[in-house]
């Protein structure tokens, strides 16, 4: 009797440790598939917030907002690569983004070249800062253990490449030129340099008229609905601007006008124009 009860509890114990096995292996199993599927949401998201910011490209007027793009785009990939480089996403899931990591490369060697790392991480050394490498240490991480390329300068989005003439850009104003500041390089010798324009029309206005000064005659548009002026739409500076308004003097007045391409300018009308 006391045998039969042994092997009972002896029994009883043994289907009580497979069973713990079982469901131990069965919670592990759910836990690891609970990761897997935020691993899966994460690299969604980022692929979409990738996507996001690669959309805004075209709209990026300032260096700081181009930046802020590049950081942007440069964070979402580094949590990629961290996810990688911790083995929780496959090598191969990471393919879909490759060209993009080739991209994340040029901008951290763009951001090296302009010395951001001094502008936003300055502690570092005085007048060195952080390299783009320390700042995004798991893409440097993952850079090196599959040796990834580096894109060509043409792959950089438009913003970066611009980078440069971006804040020129930002502040530049239309002006509609038109008589003798489209032909005889009075704009060169007014600006200090050579400015390239593009054909435009300005409806609504006489561009034969003409004023006096000292006894010189120049064209100076007035109103006239059954009009139009052919000119050129050149982009320049404020200070330029206001180094025009001088020119110009007094017998003339600024105006900003709408173009036939919808395009908003200045012009210099006679100073007694609508």
């Amino acid at each position: 009797m006391e045998t039969t009860i042994a092997i009972l509890a002896i029994g009883i114990a043994i289907a009580t440790a497979i069973a713990l096995f079982v469901q131990t292996r069965f919670q592990h199993k759910q836990l690891k598939q609970t990761e897997n599927n935020q691993y899966d949401e994460t690299l969604r998201k980022s692929m979409g917030d990738l996507y996001q910011v690669y959309r805004t490209d075209a709209n990026v007027k300032t260096k700081d907002e181009c930046e802020l793009f590049a950081t942007r785009i440069l964070d979402i990939l580094a949590v990629l690569a961290h996810l990688n480089n911790n083995k929780k996403i496959d090598d191969d899931i990471l393919d879909f983004v490759k060209f993009d990591l080739e991209i994340a490369k040029g901008i951290m060697k763009w951001f090296d070249k302009e010395g951001l790392g001094e502008k936003y991480h300055p502690a570092r050394k005085a007048g060195i800062g952080y390299p783009s490498a320390e700042i995004w240490s798991s893409l440097t991480k993952y850079f090196d253990k599959h040796e990834t390329k580096i894109c060509n300068d043409a792959a950089l989005p438009d913003c970066i490449q611009n980078y440069k003439n971006l804040n020129w850009v930002a502040l530049s104003k239309n002006l509609f030129v038109y008589g003798t500041l489209t032909t005889d390089g009075t704009l060169k010798k007014v600006l200090g340099r050579d400015v390239l324009g593009i054909p435009a029309t300005l409806d609504g206005y006489d561009g034969s008229k003409a004023i006096t000064i000292e006894s010189e005659s120049y064209p100076a548009a007035e109103k006239n609905t059954e009009c139009s002026i052919q000119g050129l739409l050149v982009k320049i500076t404020p200070e330029e601007l206001e180094k025009l308004d001088v020119y110009e003097t007094d017998a003339y007045r600024r105006k900003e006008v709408e173009l036939t391409n919808g395009k908003k300018a200045w012009v210099y009308l006679n100073k007694n124009s609508e």
